[in-house]
């Protein structure tokens, strides 16, 4: 996985997490948010596109149970810059 980061385990109790990306330069981006519980068997969660506008921004809510999260980069502009940010 390129780039995957662990949650701290919260339970069913905890409040769910928010994951923001946002691109800058005109070449757009898109990628597959995904969760796991264990880190090996992942499932798919959101797929976000940002258009070919510079400064687009995009938000997913993920609930509290998943354990590790992962970004699939499935395109992106020469020009462009993708940022990813992970707020618990």
């Amino acid at each position: 996985r390129p780039l995957s980061w662990s949650r701290a385990p919260s339970g069913s109790s905890g409040s769910s997490s928010v994951v923001q990306s946002f691109v800058t330069g005109a070449g757009g981006a898109a990628y597959n948010l995904e969760a796991s519980l264990d880190g090996k068997h992942w499932v798919p969660l959101a797929a976000v596109t940002h258009p070919l506008v510079d400064g687009d921004s995009d938000f997913t809510t993920v609930e509290p149970a998943w354990t590790f999260l992962s970004i699939n980069l499935t395109s992106i502009g020469a020009a462009t810059k993708l940022e990813v940010l992970y707020a618990n």
